[in-house]
C-alpha cells in the first residue's frame, strides 16, 4: 500500500485537471476521490496532505479489514449481504458523508433494493430491501465506530461518541449501543442466561480479531499491541467488557502472545480487570485458532467465570 504523502502527491498533480481522477468535497479540507479507470476511492486530506486508498479496483477494502466491521451484526443477514460483509467487498454504493467537527460517517451498501437488477421495464426485479452498514472515521480514515446497522437514533448517539473518541483515542473507548449485540448493565448477575447473544459476539469478536493479526503480519515493522474491544453493555460510564489481544513476542517476531481481557470500567475509578493468557502463536495459527467453534465455548466459559468473580468484588 502505497504511503499517505506519497498518494497525496499523485492525487494532488491531478486536483485541477482531474485527468486522470474524479474528486469531490466532504468538507474541514477533507475530498473522497475515485479513479476514472478502476474503481479505487480514496480518502483526502488536504490540511495534511494526506491520501489513503479505502477501496482497490475489485472494490475490496484496502486500508480497512474485518476488525473495521461488527462481524457479529452479519450473522442474521441475506446470503449476498452477509457475503459482502465478512469479504469486506463494497461492490455497491459506498460513499462518505460530509465531516462536522473532525467525523464524518460512511455509507456501504450491502445489499441494493430489488429494483437495482430490474431493467428500463422492471424485469428482473427482486424482492430485496436495501441493507447499508454505517461506520465513523476521523480525518486520518480511521474507524471510531465500526461498520453496523444503524437507525437514525443511534447515528446521532454514535456521532457524538465518535467526536469525543476522535479527541483522545488513547483513552475514550467505542461503546457498542446496538440492542443485538449488548446486554443491559442489570443482566450483568444473570450473565449466563443470555448465552446465545454472548456466543454472537464472542464469535464475531474473534473473527474481527483474526483479520485484524493476518493484516498486520502483511506488515512487517508492524510491532504495537493489536487488540478488538468490545463493550457488553451499553452504558458508556459503567460498562462490562472483553477484549481479544496480541502482542508480538521480541525474541519471535513470527508469533504474537495471545490472551483476552475481562474488564468492569466504573467512570472515575480505575477499571477492575482479569486476564487469561492463551498462548503463543503465529498468524496462520491465530486465524485458524479464531473460526474454530470449541474455542468460542471455551472463551465464553471463561469470560463467564470471569464476570462472576468481577462481579462479586464490584457490582
Amino acid at each position: 500500500m502505497a504511503d499517505s504523502k506519497e498518494l497525496y502527491k499523485l492525487l494532488s498533480s491531478d486536483f485541477k485537471t482531474e485527468n486522470a481522477f474524479y474528486f469531490a468535497s466532504r468538507g474541514e479540507g477533507m475530498m473522497l476521490g475515485a479513479e476514472k479507470d478502476t474503481r479505487r476511492v480514496f480518502l483526502i486530506n488536504t490540511n495534511t496532505q494526506e491520501a489513503w486508498e479505502l477501496l482497490t479496483p475489485d472494490r475490496h477494502f484496502s486500508f480497512w479489514d474485518k476488525s473495521a466491521v461488527e462481524i457479529a451484526d452479519t450473522f442474521d443477514l441475506p446470503d449476498i449481504a452477509r457475503y459482502n460483509a465478512n469479504e469486506v467487498r463494497a461492490p455497491f454504493c459506498f460513499d462518505i458523508n460530509d465531516y462536522k467537527d473532525g467525523v464524518a460517517s460512511v455509507i456501504w451498501t450491502l445489499q441494493p433494493d430489488g429494483r437495482y437488477y430490474a431493467d428500463e421495464d422492471g424485469f428482473g426485479m427482486k424482492n430485496d430491501v436495501e441493507i447499508n452498514f454505517t461506520a465513523f472515521i476521523d480525518q486520518s480514515a480511521n474507524i471510531l465506530i465500526p461498520f453496523q446497522e444503524m437507525d437514525e437514533s443511534i447515528q446521532r448517539q454514535y456521532r457524538k461518541q465518535a467526536v469525543e473518541i476522535s479527541k483522545n483515542q488513547e483513552e475514550t473507548s467505542y461503546i457498542c449501543l446496538s440492542p443485538k449485540m449488548t446486554i443491559p448493565f442489570c443482566e450483568n448477575y444473570n450473565i449466563e442466561n443470555h448465552k446465545e447473544k454472548l456466543i454472537r459476539i464472542i464469535s464475531g469478536i474473534m473473527i474481527q480479531f483474526g483479520s485484524q493479526v493476518e493484516n498486520a503480519y502483511k506488515n512487517s515493522n508492524y510491532v504495537e499491541p493489536l487488540g478488538v474491544f468490545r463493550s457488553i453493555n451499553p452504558t458508556p460510564n459503567h460498562y462490562l467488557s472483553l477484549t481479544l489481544i496480541g502482542k508480538k513476542i521480541q525474541s519471535d517476531q513470527e508469533k504474537y502472545e495471545v490472551g483476552f481481557v475481562t474488564a468492569i470500567f466504573k467512570k472515575d475509578y480505575e477499571p477492575q480487570c482479569l486476564c487469561v493468557y492463551t498462548g503463543e502463536y503465529t498468524s496462520a495459527e491465530i486465524a485458524n485458532i479464531m473460526l474454530n467453534e470449541n474455542n468460542v465455548e471455551m472463551i465464553y466459559n471463561e469470560f463467564i467465570r470471569m464476570v462472576k468473580e468481577l462481579t462479586q468484588q464490584s457490582l
